[in-house]
């Protein structure tokens, strides 16, 4: 298994409207790509003052699934529409899961 995870820090002046949209479009990933094992996203809950802002955690059964995942026409719609224009720094990284 593929775990795929991404950490957001969003840009200064972001609205909480523009992260539920953000969170939104990205709960809605799911059903529109088959690959898709497990999906979770959400903000920080503020328990540490080091967290990054929000974070996405996917698993795939294979690479093959992940890349299918980051190419799909929904991924790249959402990202472009609703990541990208509020957020500042994206760290990600995929591992695999025994």
């Amino acid at each position: 298994m593929i775990r795929h995870v991404v950490f957001f820090e969003f840009k200064d002046g972001v609205s909480q409207e523009d992260i539920e949209e953000m969170e939104a479009a990205l709960k809605a990933l799911p059903d529109a790509i088959d690959t898709i094992e497990a999906y979770t996203v959400g903000p920080d809950i503020g328990l540490s003052e080091s967290a990054v802002d929000f974070a996405v955690v996917a698993d795939f059964a294979t690479p093959e699934g992940y890349l299918a995942y980051r190419s799909h026409p929904a991924h790249v719609a959402a990202v472009e529409s609703f990541v990208n224009p509020i957020v500042a720094r994206i760290s990600r990284i995929q591992f695999e899961v025994n």
